[in-house]
């Protein structure tokens, strides 16, 4: 109805106005009027008359400065367009894409676009490599894939084999938009067109970054590990990394005690060759991060931060210094880490590089939450994404949103941060980045109290990983979900894997750490909950949680994030040892640092607990104090807890349940069993 209106206000107008408005359709939504007077061979003195019948028409209108009309709406120019013969369009996109090649040779974008759309690709060539260069350097990434796309249009109309620019450019795009299924053919290609050594190894980095981004670390590792033998780096065996480290460390402590002496005042500008290793030194530490031991990932990072230090500050230097800021977590030195991401944030700043800030962004998030300062890596963590997102970066901005719910869920903002992983979830899932599926499952879990659809979770369990820490949060969320159901002994057998493959793989980091406490949990769980008939003997199992809950505070004294949990757990075994005063003293510490670092829901825990020992212990203020805990904590389950997922799911979510609670009743044998497991299923569907 819309389109017959517009249809008939057109066909009011005169045969020279409709045959202007034609011509300004082509040339897009907005046109300059000297630009259709020329390709409509029409005097501009005419054009100003035919244009003001138009306008009383509201189809058009005029900008302020005289030479520029817009369309009221796209629909008006979709509607113009379609009454222009397919010839007679190709003719003004042949007649615009030469006024602009002598006038305005600058706009190559649209140069670009109206050879292709005249049917002349061959003559796109050099202005649509040229303007999809400029939209991928500035993130672009619509209009550089369109523009990649002209060219190679271009290559096939000339019967010639596309270049590596384009192939590769392409690629990239593809990528960064996460379509990494279709990025991969143009690397293959681009690297079979590659000259040099260089960009072999150029191409390589890419294809590593692209099976990384789909979880194949192992591949990502070789293709990057061989690009740099290829352009002479070194790999020091696995028995020469602690010397290697040591030196590194000694270089890079004399580096920030005396900078004056060793990295001031310098001028010399790298190579590109130099600049290609340290990007590939980079990816590979990254990718170490997650699979090999903190020694290696130490040497090698601080390998290449010690070398760029050398030059002038590069792109390569500020990816460093971000990259320092986790690194610092291992050791942990988190103040530093801190530091030194913000020294990357600056160096991407003054080089206006967009998508380098983002990155620096979410590194410093990673920083701030191994230093548990949860309300800053809140609000870093949400600009990193805001700005990741617009740079297309769909994978660095799903680690991001890791951070922001890791931290949202720290803070005992339960709700938004159980609405963040699912939200993360579905969008890792949609674009096929299962590495952010695994890693934030377990804030999900933990969010929801593991409250997680059992087809979902049991789809990562299945899912082939090589990803260390993935397999760790996956296990994390299968042991928190066993918890919830009341099923210990499972719940410590899955946390006990997830243990041994991070203890195997050599790594512990504040993301891996959470499985100790949470044994320990699932440890006292046990004791509590289970009845003396199908129990291990009671002094054995005490002697189990008291190790579980001192390792995990050991493992929590250096990564800070669990210890009120880890510290909780302590008390519990001192209580369990009828050693009160001295769980008093762990739960007032708990207490203490869930305070500091404003873990709301840990430091409801941890006073409750407080006051239940106190009143075992006779203190006098001890029941009024109780009364107030207790009502804190049932307020907060109220408000966070419920609201854990979303309306959408419930019911799908809660037929799976019912059909697994019903299968495990029916398999029941006596009858305490079959009470014990009505009463399981009724918890979980009725929380």
């Amino acid at each position: 109805e819309a389109a017959e209106v517009l249809k008939r206000r057109l066909y009011r107008l005169s045969r020279e106005s409709q045959d202007l408005l034609a011509v300004g359709s082509v040339l897009g939504k907005d046109f300059s009027i000297e630009m259709a007077a020329d390709l409509a061979e029409i005097p501009r003195d005419r054009v100003l008359e035919l244009l003001v019948e138009p306008r009383k028409n509201c189809l058009i209108w005029e900008r302020a400065s005289g030479n520029i009309c817009s369309f009221m709406h796209d629909q008006i120019r979709e509607t113009i367009i379609q009454t222009l013969p397919p010839a007679r369009r190709a003719l003004v996109h042949r007649r615009a894409a030469a006024y602009l090649s002598r006038h305005e040779p600058h706009r190559v974008f649209d140069i670009a676009v109206h050879h292709d759309a005249a049917g002349q690709s061959d003559l796109a060539k050099e202005f649509a490599i040229e303007a999809a260069e400029q939209a991928r350097t500035s993130h672009a990434l619509e209009s550089a894939e369109q523009q990649y796309r002209i060219a190679l249009r271009s290559f096939s109309a000339r019967a010639e084999e596309p270049d590596f620019q384009v192939l590769y450019g392409l690629g990239d795009v593809l990528m960064l938009c996460g379509r990494y299924q279709e990025a991969e053919p143009f690397f293959e290609r681009a690297i079979k067109c590659a000259d040099s050594a260089a960009l072999r190894a150029e191409v390589a980095l890419k294809l590593g970054e692209l099976a990384f981004k789909e979880d194949q670390k192992d591949r990502a590792i070789e293709l990057w590990e061989n690009a740099l033998l290829s352009l002479g780096g070194k790999l020091p065996s696995a028995l020469m990394v602690p010397f290697y480290l040591v030196r590194e460390i000694a270089v890079q402590t004399l580096h920030t005690l005396l900078p004056r002496w060793f990295v001031g005042n310098i001028t010399t500008e790298p190579s590109a060759d130099d600049r290609l290793m340290w990007r590939l030194q980079s990816r590979l530490t990254y990718a170490y991060w997650y699979v090999r031991s903190k020694l290696v990932v130490l040497h090698l990072h601080l390998r290449g931060m010690n070398l760029a230090e050398r030059y002038q500050p590069t792109s390569e230097l500020a990816q460093f210094y971000s990259e320092h800021a986790p690194g610092m977590s291992l050791i942990p030195l988190s103040q530093r880490g801190i530091a030194y991401g913000r020294r990357s944030l600056q160096i991407r700043t003054e080089q206006n590089d967009i998508w380098g800030q983002g990155q620096s962004l979410h590194f410093l998030a990673i920083a701030l939450y191994s230093a548990a300062q949860f309300e800053e890596c809140v609000d870093v963590g949400r600009r990193s994404v805001r700005i990741l997102e617009r740079a297309g970066d769909y994978w660095e901005k799903h680690i991001a949103q890791y951070q922001v719910a890791a931290s949202l869920y720290r803070l005992g903002r339960f709700t938004e941060a159980a609405q963040l992983a699912r939200e993360a979830y579905d969008s890792g899932l949609a674009v096929g980045d299962f590495q952010v599926c695994g890693n934030i499952i377990e804030i999900w879990a933990r969010a929801t109290n593991g409250d997680v659809p059992q087809k979902i979770l049991q789809c990562e369990l299945d899912r082939h990983r090589s990803d260390v820490q993935g397999q760790a949060h996956v296990l994390l969320a299968q042991g928190i979900q066993l918890i919830s159901d009341g099923r210990f002994e499972e719940a410590v057998q899955a946390l006990d894997r997830g243990i041994q493959v991070t203890r195997n793989a050599g790594i512990l980091n504040a993301y891996t750490s959470p499985l100790y406490a949470w044994k320990a949990t699932a440890l006292r769980g046990f004791l509590e909950n289970t009845s003396p008939l199908t129990r291990s003997p009671r002094r054995t199992i005490i002697k189990d949680h008291c190790r579980a809950a001192r390792k995990a505070l050991l493992v929590a004294l250096r990564f800070r994030n669990e210890l009120p949990h880890a510290l909780r757990e302590y008390a519990w075994a001192q209580v369990f040892g009828n050693c009160n005063r001295r769980a008093v003293y762990l739960l007032k510490k708990s207490v203490l640092v869930a305070r500091l670092q404003s873990a709301e829901y840990e430091q409801i825990q941890s006073r409750l607990l407080l006051q239940k020992v106190r009143l075992e212990m006779g203190c006098a203020d001890a029941e009024k104090a109780l009364e107030n805990a207790e009502r804190r904590h049932s307020a907060f389950r109220n408000e966070q807890l419920p609201q854990r997922m979303f309306s959408s799911i419930a019911l799908v979510d809660r037929f799976d349940s019912l059909m697994e609670s019903g299968r495990r009743i029916a398999s029941a044998i006596d009858p305490t069993a079959i009470l014990q497991t009505t009463a399981d299923a009724a918890r979980r569907l009725l929380r």
